[in-house]
């Protein structure tokens, strides 16, 4: 495929990622990879403007890559935020291509000392409002050309995992979402695919010391930590228009990590610390 195609991959096309206002998520590379391959439009989003200097930046950035940034400010597990987002896709837009629900929350914590709040707000950011924002959505993809969702889940999700119990439920739960909005949404040509990350560098890993990441680079089949840079490419491909026979798929995308057993290498790391 030649790179000349590639730039103009996403042609006339517009695509909407949550959780997409901080320089150091999947989310501002995510929307950044759609600019590099021609977006006209990418709306980044953030729940509020607490990371107004990123989103600028990243918005900046889009711009530089040839892409009109929207930057859309809301706590999107709330119904009528979502009816906001709507009116202001439709406004500035006119019509959606792809929708990457990326937005996510996460408490690290002991079973035991987890609170029904906490479980709830994880399983309603991760796994409620990507369902309500695709519900909410899907009728500014055109009739016919149809379009993409893809859902960013984690290789948690399928595989369970230590001092993690709401956010691997709601992952968990996301690939039923996916899967069953892929037979629900085929009839109108719009695809929903699910891509699990493994660790990255992101904001969201800068807890992890040198050496956990160490022992988890070590368990890792392919030797080392992802980027995230290698996570939008493959969730961009699920949207490309060469990518429209995939529907209801689960990608790992975590340098084989998950079939691994991540367990071995999240307990190690734990062990690990509590000898020091």
């Amino acid at each position: 495929m030649s790179a000349e195609f590639l730039n103009h991959e996403f042609s006339g096309m517009f695509v909407a990622v949550t959780g997409s206002a901080r320089l150091k998520g999947y989310g501002s590379a995510i929307a950044k990879e759609f600019a590099n391959r021609g977006a006209a439009g990418v709306v980044i989003m953030s729940r509020d403007a607490k990371n107004a200097d990123q989103a600028e930046r990243i918005l900046g950035e889009l711009q530089d890559r040839g892409s009109k940034g929207f930057w859309f400010q809301g706590d999107l597990t709330d119904e009528v935020v979502q009816g906001q987002l709507y009116r202001f896709i439709k406004g500035e837009c006119g019509q959606l291509n792809a929708l990457v629900n990326n937005a996510g929350a996460l408490v690290r914590k002991p079973f035991s000392a987890i609170a029904r709040a906490e479980w709830n707000e994880v399983m309603d950011v991760n796994a409620r409002t990507a369902w309500e924002l695709t519900k909410g959505l899907y009728r500014l993809f055109p009739r016919e050309q149809g379009g993409a969702v893809v859902n960013v889940g984690s290789v948690v999700g399928p595989y369970g995992n230590r001092g993690q119990i709401p956010y691997v439920a709601s992952k968990a739960a996301l690939i039923g979402v996916t899967r069953s909005l892929a037979l629900e949404l085929a009839g109108r040509n719009i695809r929903v695919n699910q891509l699990n990350p493994g660790y990255a560098e992101t904001d969201m890993t800068e807890f992890l010391d040198e050496s956990t990441k160490a022992i988890i680079a070590e368990h890792t089949p392919l030797g080392r930590i992802g980027t995230t840079g290698e996570v939008a490419y493959y969730v961009v491909n699920f949207c490309s228009p060469r990518g429209a026979f995939a529907t209801g798929a689960i990608l790992d995308v975590d340098g084989g990590i998950g079939f691994a057993n991540i367990g071995i290498a999240t307990n190690r790391a734990i062990e690990a610390k509590r000898g020091k």
